[in-house]
Protein backbone atom coordinates (compact mmCIF):
# COMPACT_ATOMS: atom_id res chain seq x y z
CA UNK A 1 0.00 0.00 0.00
CA UNK A 2 1.46 3.34 -0.92
CA UNK A 3 1.34 6.29 0.95
CA UNK A 4 1.60 9.62 -0.27
CA UNK A 5 1.73 13.30 2.11
CA UNK A 6 0.54 15.85 0.77
CA UNK A 7 0.81 19.42 2.22
CA UNK A 8 -1.79 21.39 0.68
CA UNK A 9 -3.76 20.81 -2.46
CA UNK A 10 -3.27 22.99 -5.60
CA UNK A 11 -6.62 24.12 -8.00
CA UNK A 12 -4.83 21.37 -10.49
CA UNK A 13 -6.56 18.19 -11.41
CA UNK A 14 -5.71 14.62 -9.97
CA UNK A 15 -7.07 11.73 -11.94
CA UNK A 16 -6.89 8.55 -9.93
CA UNK A 17 -5.37 5.38 -11.20
CA UNK A 18 -5.35 3.19 -8.55
CA UNK A 19 -8.67 2.78 -5.70
CA UNK A 20 -7.50 5.29 -3.27
CA UNK A 21 -8.56 6.81 0.04
CA UNK A 22 -8.04 9.65 0.94
CA UNK A 23 -7.64 11.01 4.55
CA UNK A 24 -7.77 14.81 5.66
CA UNK A 25 -5.89 15.68 8.27
CA UNK A 26 -5.76 19.24 8.52
CA UNK A 27 -7.87 22.24 7.36
CA UNK A 28 -11.20 22.94 6.02
CA UNK A 29 -12.15 23.77 2.61
CA UNK A 30 -14.68 22.82 -0.28
CA UNK A 31 -13.36 19.66 -2.32
CA UNK A 32 -14.45 19.35 -6.26
CA UNK A 33 -14.81 15.36 -6.99
CA UNK A 34 -16.61 14.16 -10.41
CA UNK A 35 -17.91 17.73 -11.25
CA UNK A 36 -20.02 17.60 -7.42
CA UNK A 37 -18.00 20.26 -4.89
CA UNK A 38 -17.92 18.69 -1.01
CA UNK A 39 -17.55 21.64 1.82
CA UNK A 40 -14.93 18.81 4.00
CA UNK A 41 -12.92 19.11 7.00
CA UNK A 42 -10.30 17.11 9.02
CA UNK A 43 -11.49 14.12 10.30
CA UNK A 44 -13.16 12.32 6.92
CA UNK A 45 -12.06 9.83 5.03
CA UNK A 46 -12.97 9.38 1.33
CA UNK A 47 -13.15 6.35 -0.95
CA UNK A 48 -12.48 7.56 -4.74
CA UNK A 49 -12.27 4.68 -7.33
CA UNK A 50 -10.13 4.28 -10.98
CA UNK A 51 -10.78 7.31 -13.49
CA UNK A 52 -12.25 9.55 -10.50
CA UNK A 53 -10.73 13.01 -9.90
CA UNK A 54 -10.26 15.97 -7.19
CA UNK A 55 -9.16 18.93 -6.92
CA UNK A 56 -9.50 21.36 -4.48
CA UNK A 57 -11.83 24.64 -4.91
CA UNK A 58 -10.92 26.60 -1.61
CA UNK A 59 -9.65 25.91 1.63
CA UNK A 60 -6.25 24.58 3.91
CA UNK A 61 -6.73 21.17 3.72
CA UNK A 62 -4.04 18.67 3.95
CA UNK A 63 -4.35 14.81 3.48
CA UNK A 64 -2.38 11.72 3.19
CA UNK A 65 -3.54 9.33 0.07
CA UNK A 66 -3.38 5.56 0.65
CA UNK A 67 -3.70 3.69 -2.71
CA UNK A 68 -5.03 0.01 -3.26
CA UNK A 69 -4.07 -2.67 -5.84
CA UNK A 70 -7.78 -4.07 -7.32
CA UNK A 71 -7.02 -7.59 -6.54
CA UNK A 72 -6.69 -6.44 -2.96
CA UNK A 73 -10.37 -4.62 -3.25
CA UNK A 74 -12.01 -7.51 -5.14
CA UNK A 75 -10.54 -9.62 -2.07
CA UNK A 76 -12.63 -7.30 0.05
CA UNK A 77 -16.17 -8.58 0.76
CA UNK A 78 -18.37 -5.59 0.47
CA UNK A 79 -15.57 -3.57 -0.62
CA UNK A 80 -18.48 -1.62 -2.69
CA UNK A 81 -19.49 0.10 -0.27
CA UNK A 82 -16.31 2.42 0.28
CA UNK A 83 -16.21 2.84 -3.54
CA UNK A 84 -19.15 2.46 -5.11
CA UNK A 85 -21.01 5.89 -4.27
CA UNK A 86 -24.65 6.17 -4.55
CA UNK A 87 -25.92 9.58 -4.24
CA UNK A 88 -23.12 11.22 -2.72
CA UNK A 89 -19.35 10.87 -1.71
CA UNK A 90 -18.66 8.11 0.33
CA UNK A 91 -16.78 8.78 3.23
CA UNK A 92 -16.38 7.35 6.90
CA UNK A 93 -15.19 9.37 10.34
CA UNK A 94 -11.42 9.14 11.60
CA UNK A 95 -10.56 9.59 14.94
CA UNK A 96 -7.39 9.88 16.65
CA UNK A 97 -7.20 6.18 18.61
CA UNK A 98 -8.18 6.33 22.30
CA UNK A 99 -11.24 8.91 22.20
CA UNK A 100 -14.21 7.64 24.01
CA UNK A 101 -17.21 7.38 21.44
CA UNK A 102 -15.08 7.52 18.39
CA UNK A 103 -14.56 4.74 15.78
CA UNK A 104 -11.05 5.34 14.33
CA UNK A 105 -9.51 3.44 11.18
CA UNK A 106 -6.21 1.76 12.67
CA UNK A 107 -4.14 2.00 9.99
CA UNK A 108 -0.93 3.61 10.53
CA UNK A 109 -0.22 0.93 13.10
CA UNK A 110 -1.21 -1.67 10.12
CA UNK A 111 0.43 -2.01 7.04
CA UNK A 112 -1.84 -4.67 5.60
CA UNK A 113 -4.66 -3.43 2.43
CA UNK A 114 -7.33 -5.95 3.46
CA UNK A 115 -7.01 -5.12 6.73
CA UNK A 116 -7.32 -1.63 6.21
CA UNK A 117 -10.44 -1.99 4.07
CA UNK A 118 -12.23 -4.63 6.35
CA UNK A 119 -11.96 -1.53 9.50
CA UNK A 120 -12.94 1.21 7.04
CA UNK A 121 -16.06 -1.40 6.30
CA UNK A 122 -16.54 -1.33 9.86
CA UNK A 123 -16.48 2.12 10.70
CA UNK A 124 -18.97 3.00 7.34
CA UNK A 125 -21.14 0.36 8.66
CA UNK A 126 -21.88 2.12 12.52
CA UNK A 127 -22.25 5.78 10.44
CA UNK A 128 -24.85 3.61 8.29
CA UNK A 129 -25.33 6.61 5.88
CA UNK A 130 -28.67 4.99 4.17
CA UNK A 131 -30.52 3.80 7.70
CA UNK A 132 -30.77 0.61 5.83
CA UNK A 133 -30.42 -2.80 7.16
CA UNK A 134 -28.10 -5.75 5.72
CA UNK A 135 -29.79 -6.77 2.39
CA UNK A 136 -31.06 -3.46 1.89
CA UNK A 137 -27.40 -2.56 1.47
CA UNK A 138 -27.15 -5.13 -0.69
CA UNK A 139 -29.52 -4.78 -2.88
CA UNK A 140 -29.20 -1.10 -3.13
CA UNK A 141 -25.17 -1.56 -4.13
CA UNK A 142 -26.74 -4.46 -6.56
CA UNK A 143 -28.71 -1.65 -8.11
CA UNK A 144 -25.43 0.58 -8.01
CA UNK A 145 -23.53 -1.90 -10.20
CA UNK A 146 -25.87 -3.12 -12.64
CA UNK A 147 -26.53 1.16 -13.53
CA UNK A 148 -22.86 1.83 -13.40
CA UNK A 149 -22.86 -1.46 -16.54
CA UNK A 150 -26.00 -0.32 -18.27
CA UNK A 151 -26.12 3.34 -17.62
CA UNK A 152 -26.21 4.34 -21.52
CA UNK A 153 -28.99 2.29 -22.41
CA UNK A 154 -32.87 2.63 -22.38
CA UNK A 155 -32.90 2.01 -18.39
CA UNK A 156 -37.00 1.23 -17.04
CA UNK A 157 -38.06 0.03 -13.32
CA UNK A 158 -39.42 -3.16 -14.97
CA UNK A 159 -36.01 -3.94 -15.98
CA UNK A 160 -34.14 -3.36 -13.87
CA UNK A 161 -36.56 -4.85 -10.97
CA UNK A 162 -36.21 -8.21 -13.23
CA UNK A 163 -32.29 -7.99 -13.90
CA UNK A 164 -32.26 -8.07 -9.74
CA UNK A 165 -34.70 -11.01 -9.09
CA UNK A 166 -37.41 -8.01 -7.23
CA UNK A 167 -40.88 -6.72 -7.42
CA UNK A 168 -40.85 -3.81 -9.12
CA UNK A 169 -42.67 -1.86 -6.72
CA UNK A 170 -40.49 -2.91 -3.86
CA UNK A 171 -37.64 -1.79 -5.76
CA UNK A 172 -39.24 1.53 -6.52
CA UNK A 173 -39.97 2.11 -2.61
CA UNK A 174 -36.69 1.15 -1.63
CA UNK A 175 -34.87 3.50 -4.02
CA UNK A 176 -37.09 6.78 -2.94
CA UNK A 177 -36.83 6.04 0.74
CA UNK A 178 -33.08 5.49 1.49
CA UNK A 179 -31.66 7.41 -1.37
CA UNK A 180 -34.10 10.15 -2.44
CA UNK A 181 -34.14 9.14 -6.34
CA UNK A 182 -35.35 7.15 -8.73
CA UNK A 183 -33.80 4.29 -10.97
CA UNK A 184 -34.32 6.64 -13.93
CA UNK A 185 -32.85 9.64 -11.55
CA UNK A 186 -29.88 7.27 -10.81
CA UNK A 187 -28.83 6.24 -14.20
CA UNK A 188 -29.60 10.29 -15.45
CA UNK A 189 -27.35 10.88 -13.47
CA UNK A 190 -24.80 8.28 -14.24
CA UNK A 191 -24.61 9.03 -17.78
CA UNK A 192 -24.39 12.22 -17.33
CA UNK A 193 -21.03 12.08 -15.17
CA UNK A 194 -19.53 9.87 -17.78
CA UNK A 195 -20.92 12.22 -20.36
CA UNK A 196 -18.53 15.06 -18.49
CA UNK A 197 -15.59 12.73 -17.76
CA UNK A 198 -15.39 11.77 -21.66
CA UNK A 199 -15.89 15.46 -22.96
CA UNK A 200 -13.21 16.74 -20.20
CA UNK A 201 -10.18 13.84 -20.05
CA UNK A 202 -10.45 12.46 -23.53
CA UNK A 203 -9.54 13.71 -26.97
CA UNK A 204 -13.21 11.91 -28.64
CA UNK A 205 -14.84 14.47 -30.74
CA UNK A 206 -18.33 15.28 -29.95
CA UNK A 207 -19.55 12.43 -32.16
CA UNK A 208 -17.43 9.80 -30.78
CA UNK A 209 -18.82 10.26 -26.98
CA UNK A 210 -22.18 10.55 -28.74
CA UNK A 211 -22.24 7.03 -30.42
CA UNK A 212 -19.80 5.99 -27.34
CA UNK A 213 -22.55 6.43 -24.82
CA UNK A 214 -25.30 5.26 -27.04
CA UNK A 215 -27.13 8.30 -28.27
CA UNK A 216 -28.54 7.62 -31.67
CA UNK A 217 -27.43 10.66 -32.91
CA UNK A 218 -25.04 13.66 -31.95
CA UNK A 219 -27.70 16.15 -31.64
CA UNK A 220 -29.21 14.07 -29.39
CA UNK A 221 -26.27 14.07 -27.30
CA UNK A 222 -25.78 17.89 -27.73
CA UNK A 223 -28.99 18.36 -26.49
CA UNK A 224 -28.43 16.23 -23.16
CA UNK A 225 -24.78 17.54 -22.36
CA UNK A 226 -26.45 21.06 -22.38
CA UNK A 227 -30.03 19.59 -20.70
CA UNK A 228 -27.53 18.67 -17.51
CA UNK A 229 -24.43 21.03 -17.53
CA UNK A 230 -26.19 24.42 -19.33
CA UNK A 231 -23.02 24.39 -21.73
CA UNK A 232 -22.32 22.95 -24.51
CA UNK A 233 -19.54 19.65 -24.94
CA UNK A 234 -17.50 22.41 -26.71
CA UNK A 235 -17.49 25.08 -23.92
CA UNK A 236 -17.36 22.81 -21.38
CA UNK A 237 -14.23 20.93 -22.31
CA UNK A 238 -12.52 24.28 -23.05
CA UNK A 239 -13.46 25.66 -19.99
CA UNK A 240 -13.04 22.78 -17.39
CA UNK A 241 -9.41 22.49 -17.19
CA UNK A 242 -8.68 26.51 -16.90
CA UNK A 243 -11.50 26.86 -14.57
CA UNK A 244 -11.23 29.73 -11.84
CA UNK A 245 -11.98 29.75 -8.19
CA UNK A 246 -15.39 29.91 -8.44
CA UNK A 247 -16.09 33.52 -6.65
CA UNK A 248 -18.81 33.22 -4.64
CA UNK A 249 -17.09 29.61 -3.12
CA UNK A 250 -14.20 32.37 -2.57
CA UNK A 251 -16.14 35.11 -1.16
CA UNK A 252 -18.53 33.59 1.17
CA UNK A 253 -15.87 31.58 2.77
CA UNK A 254 -13.97 34.23 3.58
CA UNK A 255 -17.09 36.59 5.08
CA UNK A 256 -17.79 32.99 7.17
CA UNK A 257 -14.48 32.24 8.09
CA UNK A 258 -14.30 36.12 9.40
CA UNK A 259 -18.02 36.00 11.28
CA UNK A 260 -19.06 32.84 12.39
CA UNK A 261 -18.06 33.42 15.88
CA UNK A 262 -20.57 36.12 16.07
CA UNK A 263 -23.13 35.64 13.30
CA UNK A 264 -24.64 32.55 12.76
CA UNK A 265 -27.78 33.69 11.31
CA UNK A 266 -28.32 33.12 7.48
CA UNK A 267 -30.02 37.20 7.21
CA UNK A 268 -26.52 38.79 7.84
CA UNK A 269 -24.58 37.06 5.31
CA UNK A 270 -27.51 37.34 2.69
CA UNK A 271 -27.06 41.23 3.32
CA UNK A 272 -23.26 41.38 2.86
CA UNK A 273 -23.93 39.20 -0.71
CA UNK A 274 -26.61 41.56 -1.77
CA UNK A 275 -28.87 38.46 -1.89
CA UNK A 276 -32.07 37.26 -0.57
CA UNK A 277 -32.42 34.64 1.91
CA UNK A 278 -33.37 32.65 -0.37
CA UNK A 279 -30.96 32.98 -3.02
CA UNK A 280 -28.13 32.65 -1.07
CA UNK A 281 -29.54 29.40 0.68
CA UNK A 282 -29.56 27.97 -2.86
CA UNK A 283 -26.24 29.32 -4.10
CA UNK A 284 -24.89 27.60 -0.81
CA UNK A 285 -26.16 24.50 -1.32
CA UNK A 286 -25.01 24.23 -5.01
CA UNK A 287 -22.20 25.30 -4.38
CA UNK A 288 -20.65 23.79 -1.06
CA UNK A 289 -22.95 20.77 -0.95
CA UNK A 290 -24.12 21.72 2.30
CA UNK A 291 -26.75 23.49 3.57
CA UNK A 292 -25.88 27.13 5.31
CA UNK A 293 -26.14 25.70 9.32
CA UNK A 294 -24.35 22.16 8.44
CA UNK A 295 -21.37 25.18 6.91
CA UNK A 296 -22.04 26.93 10.12
CA UNK A 297 -21.60 23.75 12.56
CA UNK A 298 -18.73 22.56 10.09
CA UNK A 299 -16.79 26.02 11.25
CA UNK A 300 -17.63 25.98 14.62
CA UNK A 301 -16.41 22.01 15.42
CA UNK A 302 -13.51 22.82 13.13
CA UNK A 303 -12.25 25.63 15.09
CA UNK A 304 -13.45 24.43 18.73
CA UNK A 305 -11.46 21.27 17.87
CA UNK A 306 -8.13 22.91 17.35
CA UNK A 307 -8.78 25.39 20.26
CA UNK A 308 -9.19 22.59 22.32
CA UNK A 309 -5.93 20.50 21.22
CA UNK A 310 -4.28 23.73 21.53
CA UNK A 311 -4.69 23.79 24.71
CA UNK A 312 -7.98 25.75 25.62
CA UNK A 313 -10.41 24.80 28.28
CA UNK A 314 -13.81 24.07 27.13
CA UNK A 315 -14.84 26.99 29.06
CA UNK A 316 -12.13 29.44 26.83
CA UNK A 317 -13.05 27.74 23.70
CA UNK A 318 -17.28 27.81 24.24
CA UNK A 319 -16.22 31.87 25.01
CA UNK A 320 -13.89 32.19 21.72
CA UNK A 321 -16.35 30.73 19.79
CA UNK A 322 -19.21 32.84 20.78
CA UNK A 323 -21.15 30.32 23.01
CA UNK A 324 -23.22 32.19 25.97
CA UNK A 325 -22.58 29.42 28.43
CA UNK A 326 -20.03 26.39 28.23
CA UNK A 327 -22.57 24.17 28.81
CA UNK A 328 -24.43 25.10 25.45
CA UNK A 329 -20.99 24.48 23.94
CA UNK A 330 -20.01 21.39 25.50
CA UNK A 331 -23.74 20.04 24.34
CA UNK A 332 -23.63 21.26 20.98
CA UNK A 333 -20.19 19.48 20.29
CA UNK A 334 -21.48 15.83 21.79
CA UNK A 335 -24.64 16.36 19.85
CA UNK A 336 -22.46 16.55 16.22
CA UNK A 337 -19.57 14.73 17.05
CA UNK A 338 -20.86 12.13 19.74
CA UNK A 339 -17.73 12.95 21.80
CA UNK A 340 -17.78 15.27 24.74
CA UNK A 341 -14.89 18.23 24.16
CA UNK A 342 -13.66 17.43 27.88
CA UNK A 343 -11.76 14.70 25.74
CA UNK A 344 -9.74 16.85 23.78
CA UNK A 345 -8.70 19.32 26.21
CA UNK A 346 -7.11 19.45 28.98
CA UNK A 347 -8.84 20.69 32.02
Amino acid sequence: MALQRSTGISDSIEILTDYSLLILKQGIGVLEVDFRNYSLMAGKAIFLSPGQYFREISGDLVMEVYQFQGDKVDQVKRSRYLFKHLVSLGYIDVSESGREGETGLAMVEVNDDILVLESAIENWLKLNPFSASDDELELLFDLKDFVDLHFHEQLTLDRVAQALNQQAGYLKKLTRAKLAATVHKLSYDKLATEARRKVAFTNLSTKEVAYELGFAYPSYFNRFFKQSTATTPGCFRESFGARPVDGFIRDFSRLLDEHFKEQRFMGYYADAMYLSVKNLSHKIRSSFGLSFNELMNQRLLSSGKQLLEAGETVKETAFALGFKEPNHFSAFFKTHTGTSPSVYSPA
